[in-house]
């Protein structure tokens, strides 16, 4: 059931939604991110739509429904940053999916909760906790103790 909908991304920040049904515009969200938009996801059987953009930022959509059928545009449901560097893989985790992987160009990897925000937290090494001390003993850059960068993830 529902309106079977295909969305597409632009270099300006912009999510087309089409009406495969119908084959037409469905409708556009303008300013999705402030700069490119680097990923759609749809929510299996639901009417949300997970994107990250260029912008550092996650965010979820929710497209309004009766009787099962999309009625209109999205609105912004719910919104996630914190990386340095745009975001490059997004995958959705556990029960509910109620929380979101993230990993990015800046080596962090990132666990968002898309509930309570004080539940979200990185998982990966950040500079300083004594990297500096060990990067000294091993002769290298804090840099190359972080993790390389993420360019996939299974959960």
């Amino acid at each position: 059931g529902g309106t079977p909908l295909m969305v597409a991304g632009g270099a300006a920040g912009v999510v087309t939604v089409w009406d495969l049904e119908q084959r037409k515009l469905h409708s556009v969200l303008r300013d999705a991110h402030d700069s490119s938009v680097l990923s759609l996801h749809f929510f299996p059987g639901e009417p949300v739509l997970m994107s990250s953009g260029a912008d550092n930022s996650i965010k979820h959509w929710i497209f309004d429904t009766t009787a099962g059928e999309a009625t209109g545009a999205a609105r912004l449901l719910r919104f996630r940053s914190g990386h340095s560097a745009p975001p490059s893989v997004v995958a959705h985790y556990g029960d509910g999916g109620l929380r979101l992987l993230s990993a990015g160009r800046d080596r962090a990897f990132r666990v968002f909760s898309v509930i309570q925000d004080q539940q979200s937290r990185e998982l990966s090494q950040r500079p300083g906790g004594g990297a500096a001390k060990r990067a000294r003993q091993l002769g290298i850059t804090q840099e190359d103790l972080r993790l390389a960068p993420v360019v996939a993830v299974s959960a």
